[in-house]
């Protein structure tokens, strides 16, 4: 339901229901919940030309829920966010890791210091990680909120597929960072998520350039089949590039990511993938 409202919002319990395809009575009660949660609140009444007595929107509380992402993606640098559903940015914080000291003690640090800055409920930590599991099982023993765990490559394909501005069609997602990641997301006619897979596929930059990865790259998004590939990263300017000049077949779009702050929209979007709702 949240990930509906993070696209629709603000949106009435009617609007909720016919987005998702929950019945109003499951609707109803969800919004409780999320209202006694302060995630959302009750905005002005919405604007009837019908008979009856006009819905009331839903929108996303600005500071009530607060969510807190750790990004271990890249190797030099610890990077953090504190947000709110509506992608409104609290905080944010960057270190270097600690040298020759315990990765997850650095983790655990930050996650502190962040925590220091929020004002309203923080209701989830999500960590960017394509490894680090040791990292992960430490905080989730020291932390009294719920941890999410996404693969950086498919947290940032599910931003796309939510917020970019070419959200909810078919996508393939290609991350060139530290290393260089794969993940699809494909929908139906009607924009609907067809499976979200698990698992971002990598290919590691240091046995291979960007240069060597680009021509295979290009033709595994064309065999995919998936009109749009969309290259997020700090390599991403770099890589589309030699992506475009690579791609044979006239119907596959290869574009920069358009969503310049995508830890705090991941932070949002942690709510929403919250498995319970």
């Amino acid at each position: 339901m949240l990930r509906a409202m993070l696209r629709h919002a603000p949106a009435s319990r009617a609007d909720v229901a016919r987005l998702t395809g929950l019945s109003r009575p499951t609707v109803s009660e969800v919004v409780r919940d999320l209202l006694e949660e302060h995630v959302i609140v009750e905005a002005d009444a919405s604007k009837g030309v019908g008979p009856g007595r006009p819905g009331t929107h839903l929108a996303f509380h600005p500071s009530g829920a607060q969510v807190i992402i750790v990004d271990l993606s890249d190797p030099r640098h610890l990077d953090a966010a504190l947000s709110t559903p509506g992608g409104n940015v609290l905080h944010r914080h960057r270190r270097a890791w600690g040298h020759g000291g315990s990765r997850p003690a650095d983790v655990i640090e930050m996650i502190g210091e962040v925590e220091g800055q929020a004002g309203g409920n923080l209701v989830a930590i999500v960590i960017a990680a394509s490894s680090h599991a040791e990292v992960v099982e430490e905080v989730r023993r020291a932390v009294r909120v719920p941890v999410h765990v996404f693969d950086p490559a498919d947290l940032a394909a599910d931003i796309e597929y939510l917020l970019g501005e070419r959200g909810g069609g078919s996508l393939v997602l290609i991350q060139a960072g530290a290393d260089v990641a794969v993940a699809v997301r494909e929908c139906d006619a009607a924009g609907v998520l067809l499976e979200r897979p698990a698992g971002a596929g990598r290919l590691s930059s240091s046995t291979w350039s960007l240069e060597e990865l680009a021509p295979s790259l290009a033709v595994l998004a064309t065999a995919l089949g998936v009109p749009q590939v969309i290259v997020s990263g700090e390599h991403a300017r770099r890589l589309a590039g030699m992506m475009r000049s690579a791609v044979r077949s006239p119907h596959v779009r290869v574009s920069v990511s358009d969503l310049d702050d995508s830890v705090a929209r991941a932070a949002a979007l942690a709510v929403a993938l919250r498995p319970e709702q």
